[in-house]
């Protein structure tokens, strides 16, 4: 895969990240039941079209912005290859910064040719976030192409106020996925209200897993059908 677009996301180019990428991938094939090749076949979309190139060309013009840990092969694919595979009609994901999951998410929705995403978070505030950083004048969400927006709807404000009155609106959902604040209270609170509103055979995603115990208390209490532990990355089918 030397010189692919994926790869060139990177940034530094070591081997180390391209080695736990196919590792991940094949993981990835044993919780989907999903065939190599067909996870190939994904990529492959992906390098095709120019997205992911069009999303490194937006970063590199702000280099000192943080993306988070999405624009990178061991993430964004993965989460594109899920949705491509389980065609989810509802999303719903906690953490936006720059955007660069939601727009893996709403472009597996465009080539699914189905779906919605809601994608809830807070604005950075200037000087107080040390990891989520926007560029000047730019909103959570920036990194989003315009022609995938018509699949999404972001939701401003804390998912403390905002994320039961959204799921018990929505009813019911296929995918949900944490990824804003990482402290155990909220992770625990996130996960907590979100599980029962997930679709039986549905999938919970969540980033930083292994920073507080709420992660695998969630294991313990619900005993989801599949396991897929990435490291500091999890994925649950109920």
């Amino acid at each position: 895969m030397t010189g692919s677009p994926i790869e060139y996301i990177i940034q530094e180019r070591s081997l180390k990240p391209v080695f736990n990428y196919l590792l991940r991938f094949r993981k990835l094939s044993k919780f989907l039941d999903l065939s190599l090749v067909t996870i190939k076949e994904y990529v492959r979309e992906l390098e095709k079209d120019g997205f992911i190139e069009n999303l490194r060309d937006q970063i590199s013009q702000y280099p000192d912005v943080s993306t988070g840990s999405m624009m990178s092969p061991l993430r964004g694919p993965l989460l594109y290859i899920i949705m491509r595979m389980i065609k989810p009609q509802i999303i719903v994901e906690t953490g936006v910064a720059s955007g660069a999951s939601s727009a893996f998410l709403l472009k597996a929705l465009e080539k699914n040719n189905l779906g919605h995403l809601h994608s809830i978070d807070i604005p950075a505030i200037p000087g107080n976030d040390t990891i989520v950083r926007l560029p000047p004048d730019k909103k959570p969400g920036w990194l989003v192409p315009d022609d995938l927006r018509n699949r999404w709807t972001y939701h401003e404000g804390k998912s403390s106020i905002i994320l039961k009155p959204l799921l018990v609106d929505l009813k019911q959902v296929d995918v949900f996925i944490h990824d804003s604040e990482h402290t155990y209270e909220n992770m625990k609170f996130e996960y907590e209200i979100a599980w029962p509103f997930i679709k039986p055979g549905g999938i919970l995603a969540s980033d930083d897993i292994k920073w507080n115990a709420a992660f695998s208390e969630l294991i313990s209490e619900k005993r989801p059908s599949k396991i897929l532990d990435l490291y500091s990355f999890g994925i649950l089918k109920k």
